[in-house]
Formats: C-alpha cells, sequence, structure tokens
C-alpha cells in the first residue's frame, strides 16, 4: 500500500498546496487590479492638470510673445534680459509648466500610468507644443545664469529629460505620417535652435556648421519648430549675430532673403 504525502493532503483529504495556490492566485488577482487602479487614478490627476497648462501657455502666446514683439526683440531674448515683469511672470509659468511635466515623466518610467498614456494624441500634442514654445525659455535661462561656462553646452549637458520625451512623441507621429526615420535624424531638434546660436555666437566661423544651422531652420519653420516671426526682428540676438558673419557667407546664404 502506497503512503500518501502529508504535506500535501491535510487530515480531511484536502489538498493544501492546491488551496494555498488557489490563494495566492486571488491575491495576485487583487493586487493587479488594486496597481492598475491606481495607474487609472493617477492618469485622472494628470488629466485634471491639462486646463492648468494650457492656460500657461496660451499666455505665453497670447500675451508674453505679442508683448515681446513690440520691444523688437523676440521672447527668447526678452527672457535672458528678464528686465520687465512680464519676464518674471513667464518665468513663473515655465517653472511650474516644468514641474507638471516633470511629475508626468516620473509616473511614465516607474510604470505609474495607464499603458496607453504614452500614445494618447492629446497628451502627444500639448507635449509637442509645451516643447516647442517652452524650451526656447530653458535655454534662455541656461545662458542667462551662465551655465554653458560652469556645466558645459546644453544639448550635452542641460537638456531636460521632459523635452527629449516629447520630441521622441513628436517623431514617432512623424513616423507614422510617413516621414523616413533618416529624414527626422536629418532634422534634428527645432525646439534647440537657440542652444546652437548660443554656441556658434562663442566661437570663431565656422562655415560648415552655420550652414547647416541654415539648412535646417528652413524646415524648422516649416514644420513650425521655431517661429520666425521673432528670430528675425530687428534686435534678435541671432539677426545681430548673422549680420556679423563674413560678407562672403551673408551674400550666398539662404536666408539673404528674410535677413533684407
Amino acid at each position: 500500500m502506497l503512503l500518501q504525502n502529508t504535506t500535501d493532503v491535510n487530515y480531511q483529504g484536502v489538498d493544501t498546496n492546491v488551496d494555498y495556490q488557489s490563494t495566492r492566485a486571488r491575491q495576485c488577482v487583487r493586487a493587479a487590479f488594486e496597481a492598475e487602479k491606481k495607474r487609472v487614478d493617477n492618469q485622472s490627476k494628470i488629466d485634471a492638470k491639462q486646463p492648468k497648462i494650457v492656460e500657461k501657455l496660451v499666455w505665453i502666446e497670447d500675451e508674453y510673445k505679442p508683448k515681446c514683439l513690440t520691444h523688437k526683440i523676440g521672447y527668447y531674448d526678452s527672457f535672458k534680459e528678464s528686465n520687465e515683469e512680464k519676464d518674471f511672470r513667464a518665468n513663473v509659468n515655465r517653472a511650474e509648466l516644468a514641474g507638471i511635466y516633470d511629475e508626468v515623466l516620473g509616473l511614465v518610467k516607474e510604470g505609474q500610468l495607464p499603458d496607453g498614456f504614452e500614445g494618447r494624441i492629446e497628451w502627444i500634442e500639448l507635449a509637442n507644443r509645451y516643447r516647442r514654445l517652452i524650451e526656447p525659455l530653458d535655454i534662455s535661462n541656461y545662458h542667462r545664469h551662465l551655465k554653458n561656462e560652469d556645466t558645459g553646452p546644453y544639448m550635452i549637458h542641460g537638456r531636460p529629460n521632459r523635452y527629449k520625451h516629447a520630441q521622441r512623441g513628436y517623431e514617432h507621429e512623424l513616423l507614422k505620417a510617413g516621414r523616413s526615420a533618416e529624414e527626422i535624424k536629418r532634422s534634428d531638434c527645432g525646439s534647440c535652435f537657440w542652444a546652437e546660436v548660443e554656441e556658434l555666437r562663442r566661437k570663431e566661423y565656422d562655415e560648415a556648421r552655420v550652414k547647416k544651422l541654415e539648412e535646417l531652420l528652413e524646415g524648422w519653420i516649416r514644420d513650425k519648430e521655431v517661429d520666425d516671426e521673432h528670430i528675425f526682428l530687428e534686435d534678435s540676438s541671432f539677426r545681430k549675430w548673422w549680420q556679423s558673419l563674413p560678407e562672403v557667407h551673408r551674400r550666398g546664404s539662404s536666408l539673404q532673403v528674410r535677413m533684407g
């Protein structure tokens, strides 16, 4: 007669190993349900911040930028000088938006938002709008505080992950729309236009690098990555730098007509 394994069967004839597995399975299902509920709750909290994000972006677009235009300097240079109350308010908005987007990115990286969150077109478009509008202010702030001298170039040492993440979402949408990966890679980062200008302004004339920037700029303007209404203003630091380039370069430049 075979002996029963007493570790698997209790005195009432119930398989305790199966009972343990069933309890463990229920606990796992409950934990998974609670985790997903937490992710959905996090998404609801983030979604509730959308109106605040839009409000701050609209203020930059409809109030701050037009006021800067009246000084013929553009909002990048105005923010860098920060001589007026409007610049202070723009900085407050910049800091608050950074906090919101860093929170969102942190939740994404920790897996604390539903799987489909990153693919939601409304968030991709809002993040792209944010990147295009606010990253120039971050670059301006970086150079205003001379962080390029202490830390190094913005593109290597200073660019926040929130902008890199937003750019990847934008590039993914371009791929879906039919643009080739090679073309996307070649087009580089339009919202970082000012970072390249700042680097070039501090170096001796580099013909190849300047020509590359000019070529990229046409595409960035077309794709609304760069606001041409501001960068070509009379007192824009970009315009002043470009006019300091060798005459032979300026005569053959694709920007000659825009510069007048």
